[in-house]
Formats: structure tokens, C-alpha cells, sequence
């Protein structure tokens, strides 16, 4: 563990608190507006603010503010043309295609100290992303690439079938740091690999199925697969599906928040 951080972590058990408590003193510190609102809405209910709810205040207004945000980019995007599509509006067909759907997971590690999807983007059942039309996309000889990890794993080969792939091989992404988990420290997502009709690479190029890269923001997958993606299949048109940046050379369509 750091040295600073172990510092602050034994200065805050010695002042007799816990790192949990601390962070949630932090929080309620950084919204002063919103205790005032709990405060005003207590007077005229003749009720009592309890720091729980104070703290969930801020926790839905943190996300409204995000879906605002979403919507508000979602809508920039789809008007801002480029090679930005509305893949439910569109002839176009795809050879390339690649996926990081926002999975949900029944644990939504919606606490204190853990990371979970839920707190960063707005997720999707297995249904939905199942129901996505992708099938109507694909050419008849088209290749998926699809991110999943541990959890979400067995899902994976149902959303393929949805889509009508089949499932090929797989990267595995080392992360290098560690992740909160359940069973084990988490430093690894799976890219799957799928394909539709006959679609073998067009480069016969082998890279490492293992690959360390350092992570950066939440979810956010490296760009050094996209580019083994190009260089194994240079042919072809290619379609990033929930992408968050214009790609040059491929048409996407996701949340460019």
C-alpha cells in the first residue's frame, strides 16, 4: 500500500472513524446545497434529516445530472453527422464489428469505495442488448468483437446467438491493476471473438492472446485492440457499437459522454 495512503488511513482509525465514514463525511462536505434542501424539505414536514438521506439526495442528483449529461451528447451526436448512425435507421451493412455493451450485474456494488457500472453509465438487461439489431447489420461474412467479463461471461454466447455469431476465440486484457472482487482481485476483461458465415482474418498476423495494458478511465477499453482489430481485418466496413469517441474509418454509434 502507498505510504501516504497508509498514513491517511491510520490517521483516520486513530481519530476513532473508519474510511467508509470519512468518505461519506467528504461527500456530505461537497454538497452543502443539497443538506440545506433536506433541511428545508424536514421544516415543512415537521421531520428529522438523517445523514442517509442526505447522502442518497446526492447520490440521485449525481445521477440525473449524468443521464442529463448523456442525453445532451447522445443528441450532439446524432446530429453532428460524420460517420456518427442511428443503427436502427440505416442500410448500412457491416464486415467489422465491434461491442462493449453496458452489461447489468446483479450486484451493483453501489457502495462506498467499489466501482460499479452502475454508478458510471446507465446499464442494459441481457434482453435488451440481446434485442439490439445487430443480425440486420451484419454482412452475411462479418466478424464480432465482443467485451464481457467474468461475471457476464456465460451471457456472452447467448447475445451471440442473438446476434447470429458464433463464438472463435478470445483476448484477454491484463490490466495490470488491481479491481475489487468478490472472489479474486480482478485485473482482466475477455474480447471475444465471433463470426458470421465465413470470416477469417485478413492478415494472418498472430498477436498474444494476453495483453498488459495499463487502465485508464472506468470501462474505457484500449485502443490498442481496436488497432489489432484494423490490422487483421483492414477490409471492409466496420461499426463500433456504444463507442464514446468518433473513430476515423468507422461508423459508430453509443455515448460520446
Amino acid at each position: 500500500m502507498d505510504t501516504a495512503v497508509h498514513s491517511k488511513k491510520e490517521t483516520i482509525e486513530n481519530a476513532g472513524f473508519t474510511v467508509k465514514q470519512v468518505q461519506r463525511f467528504e461527500t456530505l462536505a461537497a454538497h452543502p446545497e443539497i443538506i440545506e434542501q433536506a433541511k428545508a424539505e424536514a421544516r415543512e414536514n415537521d421531520d428529522i434529516v438523517s445523514r442517509s438521506l442526505v447522502l442518497s439526495m446526492i447520490k440521485q442528483k449525481k445521477k440525473e445530472e449524468h443521464q442529463q449529461q448523456r442525453a445532451e451528447a447522445i443528441t450532439e451526436q446524432m446530429t453532428d453527422g460524420g460517420n456518427c448512425i442511428d443503427i436502427y435507421n440505416t442500410g448500412n451493412k457491416y464486415r467489422v464489428i465491434y461491442a462493449d455493451p453496458p452489461w447489468s450485474y446483479d450486484d451493483k456494488q453501489n457502495i462506498d469505495g467499489l466501482g460499479g457500472a452502475v454508478k458510471h453509465y446507465n446499464l442494459m438487461q441481457l434482453a435488451e442488448i440481446c434485442n439490439l439489431p445487430v443480425k440486420k447489420l451484419a454482412e452475411d461474412n462479418a466478424v464480432l468483437f465482443l467485451w464481457v467479463t467474468s461475471p457476464m461471461l456465460r451471457h456472452s454466447f447467448t447475445v451471440f446467438a442473438s446476434w447470429g455469431f458464433e463464438y472463435k476465440a478470445s483476448f484477454v486484457w491484463d490490466k495490470i491493476g488491481h479491481n475489487m472482487g468478490h472472489y479474486n482481485s480482478v485485473r482482466h476483461e475477455f474480447l471475444l471473438i465471433g463470426t458470421r458465415g465465413s470470416c477469417t482474418p485478413d492478415n494472418k498476423i498472430l498477436f498474444d492472446s494476453v495483453q498488459s495494458i495499463q487502465k485508464s478511465d472506468h470501462s474505457r477499453k484500449p485502443e490498442e485492440f481496436r488497432n489489432i482489430i484494423d490490422t487483421i481485418y483492414p477490409i471492409g466496413n466496420r461499426l463500433e457499437l456504444f463507442s464514446r469517441n468518433k473513430v476515423r474509418n468507422w461508423d459508430v454509434w453509443g455515448d460520446m459522454a
